[in-house]
C-alpha cells in the first residue's frame, strides 16, 4: 500500500511538470505572437521583441525533458504574456519542482558505518594531496622568486631553473603515489561509489599535470606547446576536483554526519597524516 501511493505521488509529479511544459510552449507561442502584432503595429521592430517566445518554447522543452529547473522556471514566466496558460504553467512548474530533483535516500545501519570507515580513508588521502600541494607552493614559490630576482638583475639564473626543475619531478612522484594509494584502497561501498569515482579521476588529472613537465626544457617552440597542454591539464584537473567535491558533499548530505562525526573523520585523518612515513621523507627530500 505504501510503495502503491509513493508510485502514485511520484507520477502526479511528473504529469504536473509535462503539463507545465506543454502549456509554457503554448503560452509562448500565442503570447508571443499577439505581443509581436502589437510592436509590429507601433512600427517596432527588432530580435528582442521575439525573445520571450523564444524563452517560452525553450523553457517548456527544458521542462518536458526534466534538463533545466531555471531554464525552464524562465520559460514559464515568459509564458505570462498568455495569462490564461501561462499562470497554470507557472503553479504546476512550481508544484512539480521535486520531479527535476530526485532525492536520493540516506545511508542508514550497518552501510553507514561502512561508508563511514570508507569516508576516513578517502578524507586521509585527500589531506594528503592537499599537503603534496602546499609542499609544491611552498618549494616553487622559493626558487621561482629566486629565479626571476636573478634574471632582473642579469646574474645567474639557471641554479633556481635547475631547482625548480627537481621540485616539479619531485612533487610528479608524489602525484604518481597518491594515485597508487588511490587504486589500493578498498573496494568503495556502493552508496560511496560516485564519490570514490569522481576522486579517482580528480586524482588522475593530477597526475597528468604535474607529469607534464613544462618547465624540463629550455627550446622556446616547445616550451610553448608544454605550457599550452599544461594550461588544459589545468582545466580538467579544476572541473574533476569540482566534480569531486560536489560528490562528496553528496555523499556527506546522505551520511547526515553532525559536526562532531566530521570533526572525527578530520581528526583520524590529519593524525593519519602526520605519522605518514613517505610524507616525511618527501618532505625532508624535496629541494
Amino acid at each position: 500500500m505504501v510503495w502503491r501511493y509513493r508510485w502514485v505521488a511520484i507520477g502526479r509529479g511528473a504529469e504536473m511538470r509535462i503539463a507545465a511544459g506543454i502549456l509554457t510552449i503554448i503560452g509562448g507561442l500565442i503570447g508571443g505572437i499577439f505581443f509581436t502584432e502589437i510592436f509590429h503595429e507601433l512600427g517596432v521592430y527588432g530580435a528582442l521583441i521575439y525573445m520571450p517566445m523564444l524563452l517560452a518554447v525553450i523553457g517548456g522543452v527544458m521542462a518536458l525533458r526534466r534538463a533545466h529547473w531555471g531554464w525552464a522556471l524562465a520559460g514559464a514566466i515568459c509564458s505570462l504574456t498568455f495569462p490564461f496558460t501561462g499562470i497554470p504553467a507557472v503553479i504546476l512548474l512550481v508544484k512539480s519542482k521535486g520531479d527535476f530533483f530526485p532525492r536520493e535516500t540516506a545511508i542508514l545501519g550497518d552501510e553507514r558505518r561502512e561508508c563511514l570507515t570508507y569516508y576516513e580513508e578517502e578524507k586521509k588521502l585527500r589531506l594528503l594531496y592537499e599537503r603534496v600541494e602546499k609542499l609544491f607552493d611552498k618549494r616553487l614559490g622559493i626558487y621561482e622568486d629566486a629565479y626571476f630576482k636573478a634574471r632582473r638583475a642579469r646574474r645567474e639564473f639557471w641554479p633556481y631553473m635547475d631547482k625548480i626543475i627537481e621540485v616539479g619531478e619531485c612533487v610528479a612522484e608524489a602525484a604518481t603515489e597518491i594515485v597508487k594509494r588511490k587504486k589500493e584502497m578498498r573496494p568503495a561501498p556502493s552508496a560511496a561509489s560516485a564519490m570514490s569515482s569522481a576522486w579517482l579521476a580528480a586524482y588522475l588529472d593530477y597526475e597528468a599535470l604535474r607529469n607534464s613537465g613544462i618547465v624540463a626544457s629550455s627550446n622556446p617552440i616547445e616550451f610553448s606547446i608544454r605550457q599550452k597542454r599544461a594550461k588544459e591539464l589545468f582545466l580538467n584537473h579544476k572541473k574533476s576536483m569540482h566534480k569531486a567535491w560536489k560528490e562528496e558533499r553528496e555523499f556527506r548530505k546522505r551520511l547526515n554526519l553532525s559536526s562532531r562525526e566530521y570533526q572525527s573523520v578530520v581528526d583520524y585523518a590529519e593524525i593519519a597524516v602526520e605519522a605518514d612515513e613517505w610524507l616525511r621523507k618527501l618532505e625532508a627530500e624535496c629541494p
